[in-house]
C-alpha cells in the first residue's frame, strides 16, 4: 500500500494526473487506451463522480468489516485515488475534501495496522506524513498524532533501509516535525494577537514563504478565524472564536446550572404544596373540634 503515502508534490494536476496515465506530454494513442482501461489504482473506472466515491468507500468498509486487510489496502488506495481525481477537478469542494481525507485517514488505521506484510505502519508514516494529508491532521484530527508518533517510533524498516545515524536522524526528524509545527504555531497564537511571519518562521524551522504558504493553508482548510497581512508580513488573529470544546463546555455549564435552578424550584414548589396542605388539614381538623 506504499501507494497511497506517496503524495509528495500533489496539487492541481500533480500526483492525480499520473495516477490517471502519467504527467508530461502522452500520445494520444496512450490517452485513448487509458479511458478505455481506466485507473488501475482505482478498479480501472474510466471516471469518477460522488456517486461511485460512496461506492468505493462502501467497498473499503465491507473489506474492514471481513478483514481481508490485503483487499482492504488495494479499497483504500482506491478511495484516496478517488478523492485526490475529484477534487484536483474541483467537483469536491476544498472543504469537502479536507473531511474526505480526515476520515480516510480514520479509516486507513484499521488497514495500517493489521497489515500483515509488515509495511503498513512505513506506509501509514508515508501517508500521514504529506502535505494534504498532514494539513487534515493538524486542522481537523490533531488526535491522530498520537497514532503516528507511535508509527514513527515503531517503523524499524525505515530505520534498516538508512545507514546508522543518517536512519537515527532521519527519525529524529519526523518526531520533531510532529511537535514543533503544530504545538508551536497552537501556543503561540493563543498569547498573540498579532504575528510576525518571519518570526513564526523561526520558531516552525521554516523559511518566511514556506511559513505563510503554511498558515494560508490552515487558514483556508480548517476556517480559522485569522488573516494575512502581507504588507506589514504578519498574521493577525481573530478576536477569539470559541472552539467547539469550549462551546460544549459552555453548554454544559448552563444546563447545569438551570438544572439546579429547577431543582431548586421544584424543591420550593413542593415544600409550598406540602405547607398548604398541612395549613387545609389544620383548618379543617380546628373546624370539626
Amino acid at each position: 500500500m506504499a501507494e497511497s503515502g506517496s503524495d509528495s508534490g500533489e496539487g492541481e494536476g500533480g500526483d492525480d494526473d499520473d495516477e490517471f496515465g502519467g504527467g508530461g506530454a502522452p500520445s494520444s494513442n496512450s490517452n485513448a487506451e487509458d479511458e478505455k482501461t481506466g485507473n488501475p489504482n482505482m478498479y480501472y473506472l474510466t471516471s469518477i463522480d460522488l456517486t461511485l466515491l460512496q461506492v468505493l468507500w462502501g467497498k473499503l468498509s465491507c473489506e474492514i468489516l471481513v478483514e481481508d486487510w490485503e483487499e482492504a489496502s488495494v479499497a483504500l488506495l482506491a478511495v484516496k485515488t478517488a478523492i485526490e481525481s475529484l477534487a484536483s477537478s474541483h467537483k469536491l469542494p476544498a472543504l469537502e475534501a479536507l473531511h474526505q481525507r480526515t476520515w480516510l485517514l480514520h479509516w486507513s488505521l484499521f488497514v495500517f495496522w493489521n497489515d500483515a506484510s509488515g509495511k503498513g505502519l512505513e506506509s501509514m508514516v508515508e501517508l500521514f506524513t504529506s502535505e494534504k494529508y498532514l494539513q487534515a491532521v493538524t486542522t481537523h484530527a490533531p488526535h491522530l498524532l498520537r497514532y503516528l508518533t507511535a508509527a514513527v517510533s515503531l517503523c524499524k524498516r525505515r530505520a534498516a533501509k538508512k545507514a546508522g545515524s543518517n536512519s537515527n536522524a532521519e527519525d529524529r526528524r519526523l518526531l520533531r516535525d510532529l511537535f514543533a509545527e503544530v504545538f508551536v504555531f497552537e501556543n503561540y497564537c493563543r498569547i498573540h494577537h498579532k504575528i510576525d511571519l518571519t518570526t513564526l518562521g523561526d520558531k516552525l524551522a521554516m523559511d518566511r514563504d514556506r511559513a505563510e504558504r503554511w498558515i494560508v493553508d490552515l487558514i483556508r482548510n480548517a476556517l480559522l478565524d485569522a488573516k494575512i497581512d502581507s504588507e506589514g508580513g504578519c498574521v493577525v488573529m481573530g478576536t477569539g472564536s470559541t472552539s467547539v470544546y469550549e462551546q460544549v463546555m459552555e453548554k454544559t455549564r448552563e444546563l447545569t446550572a438551570r438544572s439546579g435552578g429547577l431543582v431548586v424550584n421544584l424543591r420550593g414548589y413542593m415544600n409550598d404544596v406540602r405547607r398548604e396542605k398541612s395549613r387545609k388539614k389544620a383548618a379543617m381538623e380546628a373546624e370539626y373540634n
